[in-house]
């Protein structure tokens, strides 16, 4: 999946053909870019990337997001959050 917002409109991708079919007029400011992929070989490199990942969304504008992106998004979150034992932390700065 991936994040990006688009003439300050933020959109979720479900592949890389999408974005390019969306971002293809060259018109279009694409202010962020966010694949929602975590990086690292290890679990602390993992849970930090998840982390990045995180605070990269929330600083960018991501208005215009319909409520299937916003459910998608906070599955993601929700499902890693759990995975790498930031749950109670992304519940307290309202990730998810």
């Amino acid at each position: 999946m991936i994040f990006a917002v688009i003439d300050d409109t933020a959109s979720i991708f479900d592949t890389w053909p999408e974005y390019h079919a969306a971002t293809f007029c060259p018109d279009c400011t694409v202010s962020a870019v966010i694949p929602l992929k975590l990086h690292g070989s290890t679990y602390a490199q993992r849970r930090d990337s998840l982390r990045d990942t995180a605070q990269a969304i929330q600083a960018a504008d991501n208005g215009g997001m319909s409520y299937g992106e916003l459910a998608a998004l906070g599955d993601w979150f929700t499902r890693n959050a759990r995975r790498y034992g930031l749950l109670t932390e992304f519940k307290e700065n309202a990730i998810i």
